[in-house]
């Protein structure tokens, strides 16, 4: 009988979280088990506990691998010929279906904010966690500050103020939607809220909340109702809507 064939620590690891991603969505993000993980991903224990030591771990490094596929649709969104603005109004109209690499991810994000759970959870992969979010706010500074640099986005004062500002209303007004939305919508439609509530019609009220928010910086092209249009159809073509 031939020996099991041996994989590299990341390849390992990627069988590891393939395999907590089933188990989640067979049970759920609090009640599946490290050793149902190491039995569907044909591991032992001590292999699994190399990688991850817990199952805050585990949730960690599966946030992990949402906030690292979230940067990479950012920055093909950002490299469409969109205005900046059309682009920011992009963030609001995404199918998180086809985006998120879990249907549980828009959960999972919430989860793993709460101190508690961080605190049973390894320092390393804290740290990854970190830097993969920290990714997200650096690629939407750069591009923030290229729109000044092109003549497209003018700010007075404090340009960092005025960039922080914009940033945080972004990313603020769409995480708070989406917890609008898993607080108020029953555990089974919660469960598949990507596809039970996205992509939001581009004439939904948090889209013209967005378009405000957008509309209140000094843009030399502002964003209108046919840039949304254009923002959707772009995210159609990219196959993320």
């Amino acid at each position: 009988m031939s020996p099991a064939p041996k994989h590299c620590p990341e390849q390992q690891l990627c069988n590891i979280l393939s395999a907590a991603a089933c188990c989640i969505e067979e049970t759920s993000l609090l009640d599946f088990t490290m050793s149902a993980i190491a039995k569907k991903a044909g591991m032992s224990m001590g292999s699994i506990y190399k990688h991850v030591h817990t199952k805050e771990d585990v949730l960690i490094a599966l946030s992990q691998h949402g906030f690292i596929r979230l940067r990479e649709t950012f920055t093909a969104i950002f490299k469409t010929p969109l205005t900046v603005a059309e682009q920011l109004i992009a963030l609001s109209l995404l199918d998180y279906s086809k985006v998120d690499p879990y249907p549980f991810t828009r959960h999972l994000e919430m989860l793993v904010s709460n101190s508690a759970l961080l605190k049973r959870s390894s320092p390393q992969w804290q740290q990854q966690m970190s830097t993969a979010c920290d990714g997200i706010d650096i690629l939407m500074l750069t591009h923030f500050r290229q729109a000044i640099s092109d003549g497209e986005l003018t700010t007075t004062g404090d340009e960092d103020a005025c960039l922080q500002q914009l940033q945080l209303g972004i990313w603020a007004i769409n995480v708070g939607h989406i917890q609008v939305l898993l607080q108020t919508h029953s555990e089974n439609q919660a469960s598949n809220l990507p596809k039970a509530i996205f992509p939001l019609a581009t004439d939904n009220p948090h889209v013209l909340n967005c378009m405000r928010l957008i509309n209140s910086f000094d843009w030399r092209q502002p964003l209108t109702e046919e840039g949304i249009k254009r923002a959707a159809q772009t995210l159609i073509e990219l196959g993320f809507r």
